[in-house]
């Protein structure tokens, strides 16, 4: 999601930098003193027979723990759906806590994305000195595309693994490359070696990267699904700044604990995953495991919030076709719509010029007088970081359309204002500062839009059965897209100008936004069935 090319050099000249079920008005108006989730399950369908409490003025303490607790007993009661729809006649208490902790535990594969995306960007030309192979372009961008590789090959069968094995062993699936990957770089001795990690790596991140969005989705609230789908792309980000802050402190000269750092986030999945964080209920549901479900569930939102989970069980000829979806499924009737969604959101989210923008932050910051490129790097992550978190806390006010169709409209009004300060000589005298703001309004753009919210969308308008294919499709995508820009982004420059590639990144977020405007709906509070239901009915 975040550039994986390398910094072999840093460009200093002008020549190189070339709606929903209710209205939000009557729910405040009904219920004012009610925290806005709470308004809006208030007024829910499953809650329209509930008996509404009553709230009287109290000191804030009772107060808050009085909502607190409605709004506790209304999450197990049917609140929950996103991850289990449950009775709506039972007030069961219940905590986010495991909720919470198992997002926590399965965003560790999301960091292992976002480290090792970026943990290269430093001591890239010290490892080529010391392997061997320094000032060979080809080997060093090897190096790169031997990650990208292993993350394609990953993602393409992470639908087969997801499905097969479920989840949660995926997750812990996704975890053992991602330790062995990281002995071997902090190991290497030669180039073969360096290059055998990084594939070992790519693998590794590739399967969690269709894993994590995939489990989030499944186990979250409806009413939290937002936030916690966001925590998919904060852990990219925070796995980014990590290896930044790393670089920064530690030294190029310290790659070798670089790269044994990242064994950590691995560990912690594997163990997290393997040991305590349940199935995804849905998951076993659809393949008939009624008891493990409902064990899950409990586990998950409380007693009696499995009861209306949609379960597939039934036959044994029905739930063998449940056990292999061909990939040809994703082609056919409304599937294609949800296959082409998930294609084209992380293409859109390639080619809207993230890459380009990380690639030359270091020369834009540079010219700005910030010397240290480790620095400006760590200013740009932290930036996409801090977007990032503020996109988690408004996307279920904003919904998720709205806020791609602004992160996509913003982003290219930034690339078009830069490639004419680069572009137009009258702008010499003040083309740092236009750049250096356009940067980081961009990722300012990127981080509350189009960064988080594709791997969110693509789980939630992707119907069970075909959820996995659909995920794998979409981070193959992603994973395509981002070799190809890394290969023809400085061919592209040398041919038309930094300018000109700029506007070819604005005009693909034109583009972007008259997609989304026409064929993605809002998901914004409505659980995974009804958006199913919303999908597969429209015409």
């Amino acid at each position: 999601m975040l550039a994986s090319l390398p910094r072999t050099s840093v460009f200093t000249s002008s020549r190189e930098l070339r709606n929903d079920f209710i209205s939000p008005t009557r729910a405040r108006a009904s219920y004012p003193l009610l925290p806005a989730a709470a308004q809006i399950r208030a007024f829910s369908p499953l809650q329209a027979s509930m008996q509404l409490p009553t709230y009287r003025r109290k000191e804030p303490a009772a107060f808050v723990r009085q909502v607190a607790t409605h709004a506790s007993a209304s999450d197990s009661a049917g609140g929950l759906e996103g991850g289990g729809p449950g009775n709506t006649n039972a007030a069961v208490k219940t905590s986010l806590a495991p909720v919470l902790f198992s997002v926590a535990i399965a965003s560790m594969g999301a960091i292992e994305f976002g480290y090792h995306i970026a943990i290269l960007n430093g001591p890239l030309e010290l490892i080529a000195s010391q392997l061997g192979f320094a000032g060979q372009q080809a080997m060093l961008g090897g190096v790169v595309s031997s990650f990208l590789a292993g993350a394609a090959i990953g993602a393409l069968t992470g639908s087969n693994v997801a499905d097969a094995a479920g989840r949660k062993k995926g997750l812990v699936i996704s975890s053992l490359p991602l330790v062995a990957g990281a002995v071997l770089m902090a190991l290497a001795s030669s180039f073969p070696t360096i290059i055998a990690g990084r594939f070992v790596t790519g693998l590794g991140v590739g399967l969690s990267s269709c894993m994590v969005p995939i489990y989030i989705a499944e186990v979250a609230p409806t009413f939290l699904r937002g936030a916690l789908g966001s925590v998919t792309q904060i852990g990219i980000c925070s796995g980014i700044l990590i290896a930044q802050v790393v670089n920064l402190i530690l030294g190029v000269e310290a790659w070798r604990t670089m790269m044994a750092v990242a064994a950590g986030p691995a560990a912690v999945l594997l163990l997290g995953m393997g040991l305590v964080c349940p199935e995804s209920p849905r998951y076993l549901a659809s393949k008939g495991r009624r008891e493990q479900a409902d064990k899950a569930a409990a586990w998950l939102w409380g007693k009696g919030a499995s009861k209306n989970l949609q379960s597939s069980g039934g036959s044994a000829e029905q739930q063998d076709q449940e056990k292999s979806v061909p990939f040809s499924e994703l082609f056919k009737g409304r599937n294609l719509l949800v296959a082409t969604i998930a294609f084209m959101m992380f293409l859109f989210q390639q080619f809207s010029g993230v890459n380009a923008v990380f690639f030359f932050s270091g020369s834009v910051f540079k010219q700005a007088g910030i010397e240290s490129v480790a620095l400006a790097n760590a200013v740009t992550g932290l930036v996409n970081l801090l977007g990032t978190i503020a996109a988690a806390g408004i996307i279920e006010r904003l919904g998720r359309k709205t806020l791609l169709c602004g992160s996509f409209t913003g982003q290219g009004i930034c690339m078009l204002l830069m490639g004419l300060a680069l572009a137009i000589p009258a702008f010499e005298a003040i083309r740092t500062p236009i750049v250096l703001l356009g940067t980081i309004l961009y990722i300012l753009c990127f981080s509350v839009g189009c960064g988080p919210i594709p791997a969110l969308l693509v789980p939630e308008l992707s119907p069970e059965r075909i959820r996995g294919l659909a995920v794998s499709l979409a981070m193959t995508s992603h994973w395509t897209c981002n070799f190809m820009v890394g290969q023809l982004f400085l061919p592209l420059v040398d041919a038309v100008g930094i300018s000109g590639v700029y506007y070819f990144f604005a005009f693909t977020c034109l583009c972007a936004v008259i997609f989304t405007t026409k064929l993605v709906i809002e998901t914004k509070g409505r659980s995974l069935e009804e958006i199913e239901a919303i999908m597969y009915e429209k015409k």
